[in-house]
């Protein structure tokens, strides 16, 4: 003969009901890092985007707008712009120049070759903003100038120290990658 015997309990609600997990993605931080305008003509103007992270940062679905003076914008690259996002990626602590010809552009430090090319319609002139939109519409990093006419070149700092008397010394590593979001 066998005695069987049950029992019954309540269980607590947490173990019927799992917490909700949630997961969050935060998009990565890419960088305006160079902007340099020729006021009257895109022959030797470009744009620099750096990426600070330790992981390579697929581009696709980002954008780089440009706003004139008067407010009107154009989308330098995009998915479907000319300069194409599609399937380029910023390798980590790495660069990607964006120019208007595919003419080698010669900065301070070397002549490099532009790793994409946008239309010359969009040539960079005083009183421009340019925004990096991510494909959530997040915007990630903006850059605004009112200079004079004429050759301007802007860098982004590299560290908080740097200063021009010490730009290219001791930050070789950094790249120009110091972001106050201000």
């Amino acid at each position: 003969n066998y005695t069987f015997s049950t029992t019954s309990s309540i269980l607590p609600d947490n173990l019927c009901n799992p917490p909700q997990i949630t997961i969050t993605t935060s998009t990565p931080k890419i960088l305006i890092s160079e902007v340099r305008i020729i006021e009257g003509t895109s022959t030797g103007e470009y744009i620099e985007l750096y990426n600070p992270n330790d992981f390579d940062v697929n581009l696709t679905g980002w954008k780089l707008i440009r706003y004139n003076s008067e407010g009107t914008t154009s989308t330098i690259a995009s998915y479907r712009a000319k300069a194409s996002f599609k399937d380029i990626t910023i390798k980590a602590f790495s660069y990607l120049l964006l120019a208007p010809s595919s003419n080698p552009i010669e900065t301070e430090e070397d002549i490099t070759q532009p790793d994409l090319i946008y239309a010359k319609s969009h040539d960079l002139t005083k009183n421009n903003k340019l925004q990096l939109i991510a494909p959530n519409n997040q915007l990630i990093d903006e850059f605004a100038w009112n200079e004079e006419s004429g050759d301007k070149s802007y860098n982004r700092k590299k560290t908080a120290s740097t200063t021009v008397e010490n730009y290219f010394i001791d930050y070789t590593d950094f790249g120009n990658g110091y972001d106050t979001d201000n």
